[in-house]
């Protein structure tokens, strides 16, 4: 199994989860920069953050930027952003009363650095570290704190032993500033990404998905002929007659029981152009297909995002 694949689409997730972007379509909160987490936040201020309001006696997560990349400019002139940008995000959990504490799960204690921040990386994105020396970093950080004080402490001194520079230094010079926002949702994200962990962990030949992580380029099919699309031999059973196979339903039925097809099949097209009708075909073929040959029933496994 591919591992190092695996763990590039994870990353590659975890970036999209925690991207800069989404952080300026959030309401956010800036306060007065202090060396240490916030305390509280103001009653009028949670009201910004959460303007539709939150459950009463519900905690919430929110996330820090303790610090802030300005622009930089050359012979009166910008180069590259033109507006602040943050690089690194400390999780917190806001109480009921407004105070932000420890955050209970210990996988919301590893602070985050924005990718983009991190060699190698596009040529006109700034660079703060590598990402081996913050994965490195982020793999030996400790996640056992007792209080908040421990665990900003720790945050402080990872962004230190990574960047070289304190919260304070990477801010604005006269009027240093932290801004807080809610934390992305990440309910989906968070079981994919466990899922990654214990495939990385797993130490079981998972055959399917090492066809999957192959680099190797699968073969190439002929497209079928009329014959192989009207006269399937293959074509054993459909779900019923309400809605018979169009002709690019047949051709993509005629390549997935081609007896060279590759393990893993991929059908995409706009909505309503019959991927589930087709779909249906394939389960039917299948059961019937155990039938003929007296067999034992395949396993069959579904998964939906959106019915």
């Amino acid at each position: 199994m591919n591992k190092k694949l695996l763990k590039y689409w994870k990353n590659c997730l975890l970036d999209a989860e925690w991207s800069n972007s989404m952080f300026y379509k959030e309401p956010r909160v800036t306060l007065a920069f202090e060396d240490r987490m916030p305390e509280s936040i103001p009653e009028e201020d949670i009201e910004l953050l959460f303007p539709d309001g939150r459950e009463d006696g519900k905690k919430c997560k929110v996330r820090i930027a303790p610090c802030v990349l300005l622009p930089e400019y050359e012979n009166g002139k910008p180069i590259g952003k033109t507006f602040p940008e943050y690089p690194f995000f400390i999780t917190a959990t806001l109480g009921p009363d407004g105070s932000l504490q420890l955050p209970e799960n210990p996988m919301d204690r590893v602070p985050m650095f924005v990718r983009k921040f991190l060699s190698p990386n596009a040529k006109d994105d700034r660079t703060l570290a590598s990402l081996d020396e913050v994965d490195s970093l982020l793999s030996a950080f400790k996640t056992d704190v007792a209080t908040e004080e421990e665990y900003w402490e720790a945050c402080k001194a990872l962004f230190r032993k990574a960047t070289g520079m304190t919260f304070a230094e990477m801010n604005y010079p006269d009027q240093p500033e932290m801004v807080i926002t809610k934390a992305p949702v990440t309910g989906m994200a968070q079981n994919i990404l466990r899922l990654y962990d214990k495939l990385l962990e797993c130490k079981e030949d998972l055959p399917l998905l090492e066809c999957l992580t192959r680099c190797e380029c699968e073969p190439l099919l002929p497209l079928p002929d009329c014959r192989e699309i009207y006269a399937n031999k293959r074509h054993l059973a459909q779900m019923s007659s309400d809605f018979p196979l169009s002709v690019s339903q047949r051709e993509t039925l005629a390549m997935y029981t081609h007896p060279r097809g590759s393990r893993i099949f991929a059908v995409n097209g706009p909505p309503g152009t019959g991927k589930t009708t087709f779909l249906q075909t394939v389960i039917a073929n299948r059961l019937v297909h155990s039938v003929l040959t007296d067999g034992e029933p395949e396993l069959i496994v579904a998964s939906s995002v959106n019915n």
